[in-house]
């Protein structure tokens, strides 16, 4: 009996310093977002920033960009977004494993639903593959081969490019969760109201400006302005997860 009560204890012990390894790493993923982001944002302003507008953009335009400024063109079909939503992994198993034992459904569905989302975005996001071919069109013999790999990338960007029909499931999804959590956090005495609010805030913002520029053929100023305060919203949204869960983790 002694030899299976220090088991269960010894356990319950590994158990615990797992859970707070897990909010350690997911307070360094949350903080990792933030200037991935403000990158994303600033090099939108730099004079080799300007791509064409989702869905406004032939494949043969974008393996152009491709060949002069392939990181442009990277960051242009979602490459910063890949590195966030792998950042933002480990913030939202941190957070369902701080609410396993009080929000447990809604944490887990939150959880679930960005996971979803994000492998779906990058599964279906066309940035290396559309890297690969604008090297192939680059090469092509002659003009029957780069009409071939123009239609290649043509499939590629219907499918897969940011705000299009073809990506809107994924981002709905990751934003959804965003929003689930954030009503997670509100009802979490242990989190400010600030940081629930906040999110509840910003995703809303971003999951009104994502429909309207995937439906609306010209989404205006309005719509703009909803990404900007959503984004902003978003990252100071993580900036107060990661200070929360580091001080769990060293709890």
């Amino acid at each position: 009996m002694h030899e299976n009560g220090l088991s269960a204890h010894g356990d319950s012990l590994v158990a615990d310093h797992g859970w707070k390894t897990l909010y350690t790493i997911g307070s360094i993923g949350a903080m990792l977002v933030i200037p991935v982001g403000l990158l994303d944002v600033l090099l939108s302003f730099v004079p080799s920033g300007g791509t064409p507008q989702p869905g406004r953009g032939s494949a043969a335009e974008w393996y152009e960009i491709y060949r002069n400024t392939p990181f442009m063109a990277l960051r242009g079909q979602g490459l910063l977004n890949m590195i966030t939503l792998l950042s933002g992994m480990p913030v939202f198993a941190a957070l369902y494993g701080a609410h396993r034992f009080r929000v447990r459904g809604l944490a887990l569905l939150s959880m679930v639903l960005f996971f979803t989302g994000a492998a779906a975005y990058m599964v279906g996001n066309p940035a290396l593959p559309l890297h690969s071919l604008s090297m192939r069109y680059a090469t092509a013999p002659g003009e029957t081969e780069r009409l071939v790999i123009a239609a290649a990338g043509e499939s590629l960007l219907a499918a897969g490019e940011d705000f299009s029909p073809g990506s809107f499931p994924a981002f709905f999804l990751i934003n959804l969760s965003g929003l689930l959590m954030s009503v997670t956090l509100l009802n979490d005495n242990r989190f400010s109201k600030s940081t629930g609010n906040t999110g509840l805030i910003g995703f809303t913002c971003l999951i009104i400006h994502l429909t309207w520029v995937t439906f609306v053929s010209d989404p205006g100023a309005s719509s703009l302005a909803l990404a900007v305060v959503g984004g902003l919203l978003s990252l100071l949204w993580y900036v107060m997860l990661s200070m929360k869960l580091f001080r769990i983790g060293r709890s």
